[in-house]
């Protein structure tokens, strides 16, 4: 764009060409929409790329043009409101990340969606697991968002009421872990069936809790801190062997954490921020699963609990909280457009342009 603009009369004639050489679906559908279209020469190049974005992404036949073709399948981070600050029956949304513009976009709105629920994205549908009401009740309900007809369904429940549950997608399969019923904290752990389309009881943790953190990794799921059953904040860590079924105690984090954020680089698993009894953390540790060792970061920032981290570009870990998107070197890139806390999941590309194409219809 800089290009063209430093000398339009100039170059105007050499625009189409130099657009149709690019890969226009790496880009989102508002930036083709906002800077590709409106460019002299370029209406139909634009709209030729917008019409195979918003096609599935396997196809028959090879694309004829280089800038139809995508390299892979890319993936879309969405910001997925989480919050109890904000008031019942507000309007909601869902949010993507613009990596092109370094911004957040609203891309679908969704009214009355409950609060302290940890969601997976499985079979081209998100699952949102056990929530609250702002009310405060527990429900067994399992909301599920297909992204195919932008339709919300149910499907089977949870086996007891419960909130801040984790979710761990291992495989074909969906495990759930401990959770907070009204009462008391619980140690359970549960995977769902979906050839016989029910939940069936593993072995338990070591410890009850809720408002922990979980990854993937050697196939191993990892449970990270949270909350116990007497209120306080947890250093504890386990795995669970889905192939052995048993919990296996870890080496404590230095620090008690509720709601940490977490996120996997290089082998080792990074514990983000998070809550102990004085009071929000602005530490990092760093998890080495093969030697069971833990490091500290340092991080000079604010304090930050009830966060997620994700990484990015193969090489950078981020802190995803309600207001901010950070590096790891502490630079603020850019503040969300609403308020609240979040969770994150990186979706197809294709589902998430649906998802904005619809909302973007509607306004």
């Amino acid at each position: 764009m800089h290009w063209y603009e430093h000398d339009k009369t100039e170059r105007e004639k050499w625009l189409a060409a130099l657009i149709s050489s690019t890969r226009l679906v790496q880009f989102d559908t508002v930036f083709i929409t906002q800077h590709i279209q409106i460019l002299p020469g370029c209406e139909q190049i634009a709209r030729n790329a917008l019409k195979w974005i918003s096609k599935p992404i396997k196809h028959n036949t090879a694309p004829t043009s280089v800038y139809k073709k995508p390299r892979k399948q890319r993936l879309c981070l969405l910001a997925i409101q989480n919050s109890t600050t904000l008031p019942s029956k507000q309007v909601k949304y869902l949010q993507r990340y613009n990596r092109a513009l370094d911004v957040w976009q609203r891309c679908c709105e969704v009214e009355y969606l409950d609060c302290i629920y940890d969601l997976v994205l499985h079979h081209e549908s998100l699952l949102f697991f056990g929530a609250r009401t702002h009310g405060l009740q527990k429900h067994t309900t399992i909301k599920r968002l297909d992204l195919k007809t932008l339709t919300w369904n149910k499907t089977v429940k949870l086996e007891r009421r419960r909130d801040e549950l984790c979710v761990a997608l291992y495989g074909d399969n969906i495990y759930t872990f401990g959770g907070f019923d009204g009462s008391q904290a619980l140690n359970t752990v549960e995977i769902f069936d979906i050839h016989k389309s029910c939940w069936q009881p593993r072995a338990s943790m070591n410890v009850c809790r809720y408002g922990a953190s979980t990854d993937v990794y050697d196939k191993k799921i990892y449970i990270f801190g949270g909350w116990g059953a007497d209120g306080k904040p947890l250093n504890s860590v386990e795995y669970y062997d889905p192939k052995k079924n048993v919990c296996v105690k870890c080496t404590n984090m230095f620090e008690a954490r509720g709601r940490p954020g977490l996120a996997l680089l290089n082998h080792y698993i990074f514990i983000i921020g998070g809550h102990n009894n004085d009071g929000a953390l602005t530490s990092v540790e760093q998890y080495d699963p093969q030697k069971d060792s833990w490091i500290t970061i340092s991080l000079e920032h604010v304090e930050q609990f009830g966060i997620s981290a994700k990484t990015m570009s193969g090489h950078e870990v981020y802190a995803l909280t309600e207001r901010y998107y950070l590096s790891q070197i502490v630079t603020v890139k850019t503040p969300l457009s609403v308020y609240g806390s979040n969770l994150y999941v990186e979706v197809p590309n294709n589902f998430t342009n649906k998802l904005q194409t619809k909302f973007l219809s509607r306004h």
